[in-house]
């Protein structure tokens, strides 16, 4: 009886063993990518097409994929430009709907957009997306300040 515990033991470690470097090796299949998104975001979106082609369900490319959008996006909106942002923000929300930065910025970007342009409805169709992104963060009183200025 000793003996086949002692095997159902080696067999169980050697099992536990095996599942933990699945894991471990898992988990770090994306950190490269999730490292890339914050240290060269510019250098990830450059192979995104072809990361996107082999992985397109890979959850780990996908949200380092997002992340790198939404990093360039809001570098854009620091500078004013606004249309490159969106379009950022857009490729982010395509990416993962239910991204809640991504759905935020682009919601002020596309407001922000269509206040440059200065026509009437604009400006209406505007508070109306500044309106909506204070939804998702009602604390945060950024698309109060657009639509003060709008």
């Amino acid at each position: 009886m000793v003996a086949v515990g002692d095997s159902m033991i080696k067999i169980y470690t050697r099992l536990l063993t095996t599942i933990l470097i699945a894991i471990f090796t898992y988990n770090c299949a994306g950190s490269p990518y999730k490292k890339m998104s914050n240290e060269n975001p510019e250098k990830l979106l450059s192979i995104q097409d072809s990361l996107l082609k082999i992985k397109k369900n890979d959850v780990n490319i996908l949200d380092a994929l997002v992340f790198a959008n939404n990093r360039i996006a809001e570098k854009h909106m620091e500078q004013g430009d606004y249309i490159s942002a969106a379009d950022h923000f857009k490729k982010a929300t395509e990416l993962n709907t239910s991204d809640v930065v991504s759905k935020y910025g682009l919601l002020l970007a596309d407001g922000n957009v269509l206040v440059k342009k200065g026509n009437k409805n604009g400006i209406w169709d505007a508070i109306e997306k500044y309106s909506k992104s204070a939804t998702l963060y009602p604390k945060n009183g950024e698309p109060f300040y657009w639509m003060a200025i709008a």
